[in-house]
């Protein structure tokens, strides 16, 4: 077993959404902000998206330029919000010093050190 497979069955089906009722989320459009995790690279990657299991499928198939090369990609966090802005001011958010410490300490809380 590879050092990330852990990882990845730990959090394959499991992912967390923040703010919303999850089972409606399947019936109620929103916006997402998704953390994603590369085992295999130690990378991560914050995106936004109406439909975060699409874009996750997109992520690994290939298709995003800028994640590609860190194949394969697992769901480490997923939040919804009602509003585009909404979700595009934390996917900021995620990118600052105190929200990269936030990916930091979901990593951990999924045993791994980043």
């Amino acid at each position: 077993m590879a050092e990330g497979d852990g990882l990845l069955n730990r959090y394959r089906g499991t992912t967390s959404i923040e703010g919303s009722n999850p089972s409606l989320s399947a019936i109620m459009p929103g916006h997402y902000v998704y953390v994603l995790f590369s085992p295999s690279h130690k990378r991560t990657y914050v995106g936004e998206s109406e439909d975060h299991r699409l874009r996750l499928r997109q992520h690994n198939a290939g298709k995003v330029r800028s994640t590609k090369a860190y194949r394969p990609w697992v769901s480490i966090h997923v939040e919804s919000h009602a509003t585009r802005p909404e979700a595009l001011k934390r996917e900021r958010w995620y990118k600052t010093p105190v929200g990269r410490g936030k990916i930091a300490s979901l990593l951990k809380q999924g045993g791994v050190a980043p």
